[in-house]
């Protein structure tokens, strides 16, 4: 017979053993919680628990309890925040695992909100405004067309999205549930179930299915910067340049928005930009190396930058200046936006570009396709090793180690850099433009009159010191 355990609250103090020794700090069985810690352990105001959550996280859980709590009103059903260990768990033992561990009553529960998402459809108001970029990477599998038009039910990421995250959300709610792992047999079971299900659908409507976003490769990337630069105007420039930089350092398109320049260094030994690259998704900042291109001036990085800082103009508002914000970013313009401001942003420059008839863009063409790209131009380069990818695109791997970052970090990481620049043998040394050619000792303090004219006031900061022989290849760039 399987063991009940219950606990209850007595209304009296119990009486102090013979020999206890009196403890003025303890609180008696009988004593009130003060408002604040009741109101905490209740999910309610006072002091909160530390939310670790990203803000579009936070929006997707919001909206995927909308659902929940939709289809519980129609099923007569608990809301989410009212669900109950009994109704999520039944019986829990002692050493908080499941009497039914494979067949918890939320695993019916949630075959019911299943069918729920997959037969859901929309009302003629109702925008499926809770899509997010992060159900790409939770879900494995990008829907680019839901097929029919008249078909007004949820995308098939949609669906899966809502699916995962009311799971995650229950598993972290309800410890007991965990207690066979993240993806116990009976959940695992029923997310392929739903998976294949609407995806089948999705087929069956005549939509696109498919697991990877469309990569920009350098033909449409050269085009692109080529397409602004010809604007010749300081916006036109500043679109390449954060095209440019955002595919060289295989990036996310949102974390153009953390680049500043108190984070930027110049390398005499090897020549190369180094920049602190930061991955808000993940939490975690890394160095990024950018060198000049073997083959194409139209998405070399040194002359993009050259060109964006050489012609800011202050034409369009930054959304906080360094005074303001007392950081001195990159690209101010994209930065201090609301979160996914600055990948949406950037989308919409690729856009520009495709409406204006951009050769090698395709419809589907996105910030997101950036990053794909020059994955693909990474592992497509003969001469890279998969160690490098993994550095450069900053991707977990189970076998890293602190001893290969220290090790290796800066050489891998600037290895793909080379191969991405187009250079036939990244492991071997590339040198950056110089003015060395034309400096003599009867020019040479005109050179540098002419220099700090040049970069002197501009945002990149100690052009007279430090970053000097970084403010000469910029010039030396222009040529």
């Amino acid at each position: 017979m399987a063991l009940s355990v219950s606990y209850r609250r007595t209304s009296t103090s119990n009486p102090p053993a013979q020999n206890e020794v009196f403890n003025p700090y303890k609180r008696r069985q009988d004593e009130p919680q003060s408002s604040d810690v009741a109101s905490n352990r209740e999910g309610g105001g006072g002091t909160k628990s530390f939310d670790g959550r990203a803000k579009s996280t936070k929006k997707g859980h919001k909206g995927s309890k909308k659902k929940w709590n939709a289809f519980a009103e129609i099923n007569k059903l608990p809301q989410f925040d009212a669900l109950s260990k009994k109704d999520v768990c039944g019986m829990v033992y002692a050493n908080n695992t499941l009497a039914q561990p494979n067949n918890p009553p939320i695993l019916q529960l949630l075959e019911r909100f299943a069918q729920f998402l997959a037969d859901y459809r929309k009302s003629s108001t109702e925008e499926e405004d809770d899509d997010y970029d992060d159900e790409k990477d939770e879900v494995g599998v990008l829907f680019a067309s839901t097929g029919q038009k008249e078909y007004n039910g949820l995308a098939p990421g949609t669906i899966l999205g809502h699916f995962t995250r009311i799971k995650s959300l229950l598993f972290s709610k309800f410890k007991a549930l965990g207690a066979q792992g993240d993806m116990p047999e009976w959940y695992g079971k029923l997310h392929r179930t739903l998976k294949n299900r609407v995806v089948s659908d999705c087929i069956a409507r005549g939509g696109v299915v498919s697991k990877k976003t469309v990569g920009i490769g350098r033909k449409a990337l050269a085009n692109m910067c080529d397409f602004f630069f010809a604007q010749s105007s300081a916006l036109g420039y500043e679109k390449r340049c954060v095209l440019a930089v955002v595919w060289a350092a295989v990036g996310r398109g949102g974390e153009i928005a953390f680049t500043q320049w108190d984070g930027v260094r110049w390398n005499v030994d090897q020549e190369h930009l180094v920049m602190d690259w930061g991955e808000v998704k993940k939490g975690v900042q890394y160095l990024m190396t950018f060198h000049p291109d073997a083959t194409d001036w139209r998405i070399d990085v040194l002359h993009a930058i050259a060109c964006y800082v050489l012609c800011q103009d202050g034409g369009f508002k930054a959304s906080a200046t360094p005074e303001e914000s007392g950081v001195n970013w990159i690209f101010p313009n994209y930065a201090d936006m609301a979160e996914g401001g600055a990948a949406t942003k950037l989308s919409r420059a690729i856009d520009e570009a495709k409406e204006a008839g951009v050769e090698y863009l395709l419809p589907t063409s996105t910030s997101h396709g950036l990053r794909v790209g020059s994955s693909d131009e990474m592992v497509y380069h003969h001469m890279l090793d998969i160690f490098s990818i993994i550095s450069r695109g900053g991707w977990d791997c189970k076998a890293d180690s602190m001893l290969f970052h220290y090790l290796t970090a800066d050489a891998t990481i600037s290895q793909a850099g080379k191969a991405l620049a187009n250079w036939h043998n990244p492991k071997m040394p590339v040198s950056a433009p110089t003015l060395n050619a034309i400096i003599t000792p009867a020019n040479k303090a005109q050179v540098e009159a002419f220099c700090c004219e040049l970069f002197g006031t501009s945002s990149i900061p100690n052009t007279s010191t430090e970053m000097k022989e970084f403010r000469n290849v910029l010039v030396a760039v222009l040529r």
